[in-house]
């Protein structure tokens, strides 16, 4: 019973390996974002809705959110890849 047992274990770990390594494969590759704070929004920011509104009026096209101990506005931007 305990040679069973002893071949199902390695058996197991390749699976497992293998498991891991496919899934970091397909992992889609992603941009780092990178948040700057708005000009066009004044006040604490309690709703990202408005946050993300005022950030494309700024020209920042993936929005924003609401973020920070003091709430405040950050639009969502690309960062710029260092040289």
């Amino acid at each position: 019973m305990e040679t069973s047992r002893n071949n199902k274990l390695p058996a197991a770990a390749l699976f497992l390996l293998l498991l891991v390594i496919a899934s970091e494969m397909a992992a889609p590759v992603q941009a780092k974002e990178c948040l700057k704070r708005t000009r066009g929004f004044r006040g604490l920011c309690f709703r990202s809705r408005r946050c993300a509104n005022a950030c494309r009026k700024d020209g920042f096209a993936a929005g924003g959110k609401c973020s920070g101990f003091i709430r405040r506005c950050y639009c969502r931007t690309p960062c710029a890849a260092a040289a």
